[in-house]
């Protein structure tokens, strides 16, 4: 078996303390507000966000101060995001 990720659908995640740094980019089409939801709902607090768009790929990018604490954490919203637009790895048989 081999893993490969979604080549339409990419999460990539940068830490530093409570300072989360998190870039998404997805041929999918999400609203950038639903991805703006997903960290209101865990109680992220969002310090910067770019959103481009660029021959049908968007490209989104987040700063967020996320206090670990009360069942929130930097993953859970990593695989909300990947949930919601499918960005999921998958295995594939090789």
């Amino acid at each position: 078996m081999k893993v490969l990720a979604n080549p339409n659908c990419s999460v990539s995640v940068s830490i530093a303390n409570n300072m989360v740094f998190f870039s998404i980019e997805t041929v999918a089409k999400p609203l950038a507000t639903a991805i703006v939801r997903i960290f209101l709902e865990n109680q992220a607090d969002i310090l910067s966000s770019k959103v481009s768009v660029d021959d049908g790929k968007l490209t989104m990018s987040v700063t967020a101060l996320v206090q670990n604490e009360k069942g929130v954490s930097i993953e859970k919203i990593k695989s909300e995001i990947m949930k919601s637009y499918n960005c999921e790895v998958f295995m594939q048989g090789i």
